[in-house]
């Protein structure tokens, strides 16, 4: 798990899809490599992590639309375990924070 950016940043960010509700207490932060399509305008790219074993597109809604202050890419999941021990767990996404300056 990667280290989280300072307390003064995450005391105020929000989900971009669920305003009432922390990313940071929704879930943790993510140490990933990730890749961007398009034109390099919000909410137009389509930003991609590496997670479940292959690249997943991050859904427009949980993409903020400032940068993160320091410059970093920083991505929140979730880990889902299925209640069937035979199936093996995932993340989804919480949100994500663009880097300024792109990757």
């Amino acid at each position: 798990m990667a280290r989280r950016p300072g307390q003064g940043f995450l005391k105020d960010l929000r989900r971009p899809d669920m305003k009432a509700q922390s990313c940071c207490d929704a879930g943790d932060v993510v140490k990933t490599k990730f890749k961007v399509e398009g034109t390099g305008q919000y909410p137009e790219d389509q930003w991609y992590a590496w997670l479940n074993e292959k690249w997943v597109r991050i859904p427009p809604d949980k993409i903020m639309p400032d940068y993160s202050p320091d410059g970093q890419a920083y991505l929140f999941v979730r880990d889902i375990v299925p209640d069937m021990e035979a199936s093996p767990g995932f993340k989804i996404i919480v949100c994500f924070v663009r880097p300024k300056g792109g990757l």
